[in-house]
Formats: structure tokens, sequence, C-alpha cells
């Protein structure tokens, strides 16, 4: 079904809006970085994510995870686990270690690429336990494929065919340039900032990013936001997008795809309030501004409101005094 037979009547009117928003593929070219080198130009790169993460820049740089656990728990947190810290603590990671939303989207976009970037586990290992079988995986990952087991798959599949199924992505929704990562410098502070959406949006109207989940309900998808910050993560991708690529992009063209990892892998389009990006983008600005004072101090403190009186909630307060003024709730001297 094309974009102008979509039957908008069976549409909101926010997500009837974003069909109209859905732009041709537009294509750029994406800088594939050499193993040591350092990016020192605004531009979008092709690099492993495990280059991204570590020391990619000339200078510092922070990503939308990073700027996210500074703004909703604490410096100390961000640096604890930051390749800033020499003396943090290395987490066991699986090796191959694959997000399935990335391995759904790139499975949606086409099995060819799904094939160069993933390798399922063939069915003569049941396990990683025999030499055999570590061999096999050490292989496949130096070979720069993610690694899955056929359990994976299946999982994989469900979620790209109920993907496929939705009338919005139908349309082409989630076009995009997958494993991409676009990066400038922080005019005002000088840090590097990036992001790294599981496809880089194309379209040149609307940020969009996919997300899993266990549940994809109208209260779940708006505690996932609330939890993780995706405002904040949406904000930062097209703070860079007009800033590297001169996308013209309003607060009103933000969307979140959200799909559960179970079946029946019910997929959720959730356009995102325009007030809700703007907060995203003043936290984002926060946070930079945090980061880069906390560098330069060297100083990476907790919880900002330590020692502050704690007090029930207003909602809490206001339904407690309804209760005391009903007789529901007695008062006690």
């Amino acid at each position: 079904m094309s974009i102008e037979t979509f039957p908008v009547t069976t549409l909101g009117a926010a997500a009837a809006a974003v069909v109209e928003k859905i732009a041709p593929k537009r294509k750029f070219e994406a800088v594939k970085i050499a193993s040591g080198a350092k990016i020192a130009t605004d531009g979008v790169y092709d690099m492993p994510i495990e280059f991204y993460h570590d020391d990619c820049c000339v200078g510092p740089s922070i990503s939308s995870s990073g700027l996210r656990t500074i703004e909703t728990k604490s410096p100390a947190h961000y640096w604890d686990d930051s390749y800033l810290n020499s003396n943090r603590v290395e987490q066991d990671k699986e090796p191959g270690h694959f997000s399935l939303g990335r391995a759904a989207h790139v499975l949606l976009l086409g099995e060819e690429g799904f094939a160069r970037q993933f390798a399922v586990r063939p069915k003569e290992f049941d396990s990683w336990r025999t030499k055999d079988a570590k061999a096999w995986r050490a292989e496949q990952i130096a070979a720069g494929k993610s690694v899955l087991v056929p359990e994976d798959v299946e999982t994989i599949k469900g979620i790209a065919h109920s993907l496929a199924r939705d009338p919005l992505i139908k349309s082409g929704l989630l076009n995009g340039e997958v494993e991409r990562s676009i990066i400038c410098k922080d005019k005002e502070t000088g840090v590097w900032l990036k992001s790294r959406p599981d496809a880089l949006p194309v379209n040149a109207d609307l940020v969009v990013d996919l997300k899993t989940c266990t549940s994809a309900t109208a209260y779940a998808t708006r505690q996932s936001i609330r939890e993780y910050a995706y405002h904040m993560q949406l904000a930062l991708t097209g703070m860079l997008m007009r800033e590297v690529l001169g996308h013209n992009i309003s607060d009103e063209d933000y969307v979140l795809v959200f799909v559960e990892t179970k079946r029946p892998y019910c997929v959720n389009v959730k356009p995102i309030d325009p007030s809700a990006i703007y907060y995203g983008r003043c936290q984002v600005r926060r946070a930079v501004r945090k980061f880069a004072e906390c560098l330069n101090k060297g100083e990476w403190p907790g919880y900002e409101d330590n020692g502050l009186t704690a007090s029930l909630p207003k909602f809490l307060t206001e339904n407690l005094e309804a209760e005391i003024k009903n007789g529901l709730l007695p008062e006690v001297a």
C-alpha cells in the first residue's frame, strides 16, 4: 500500500501526520574509520561499536547514554564506567554481543545485509563449550560479525515480521543507515558529542528510533521513555543531525517505534510530544555542561540532592488530604 492510498482514518492524528512526513531516502557518505585513527572533524562515521564507546575522538567525547546517566543519576555513575576512567572495573561482556532491535532492523531491511553482519551458530554445536565451537565464534567475531544462537534468530524473525506488517513501517518509517555514528564538536564546551541510533535516519523531516521492550502498552511505553530518558536520546540525535547534516528538524518530528520481544511481538508507534523533545534538548545541554565542568575540575560528584529533605509526591499528599476531608483517613495529633 502506497503512502498516497494509506487509510489515514485507521490512525491517530499524530500518527497520520507522520505518514505525510516520510520522505524519499536520502543518501549521505559515511566515513570509514581506519584502525587507530581519531576523529577530528564533524561527520557521519562507519566504525565498530566498541570504538564508538571508547576513545574515538581527538578530545573527550560522550554519547547519549553517558549524558542520560549524568542527568538521571549522577556524574559519579557516569565516571565509574567511563572510558576516561583508568581505574574503572571492566564489565564482563559476552563476545559478539548484539541488540535484538538492531538485528531485527537489519533483517527488516534485507536478508543480504543481515548475513553480512550476523552469524548463526551451526547445528553441529549445541553450546559454546567445545574447542571447535569457541574457535568458530572467535573467527566470526574477528570478521566483525555479531554471533547468534538459533533461539535468537527465531525471536529476531518474529520481531522483523511483526514490524514488516505495521502500516507505518511498510510506508518507510524505519528507513535509515544501520550502524552509523554521527559525531560533532560542541561549540559551547569543546567536548565531542556522539549519537548512534539503531539506524541513522535519512529522512530529512523525521528522527525515528526503534526500541525493543517486554511490553509496548501505552503505560509501559511512557514509563520506558521516563526511565531511560529516550526523549533526551532523540533530542541529541536531532541536534547532531542539524549540525552535521543540515537537516531542519522541528520538535514535532520525532518518533519512537516500540516492539515487544515475545510473541505476538506487538508494535506501538509513538510520535513524541514536542514539549518532551524541547525538555530533552534542555536536559542534554545541562548534562553536556556538567560533563565539561567535571572534566575541567577533575571531580565527579554523586547525587546533588544529598542532604535535602525528602517529601511525599504531590499527587499522594493531595490524595491523602482528600481522604482526611472525606473522613476516610483519621487525623492523628
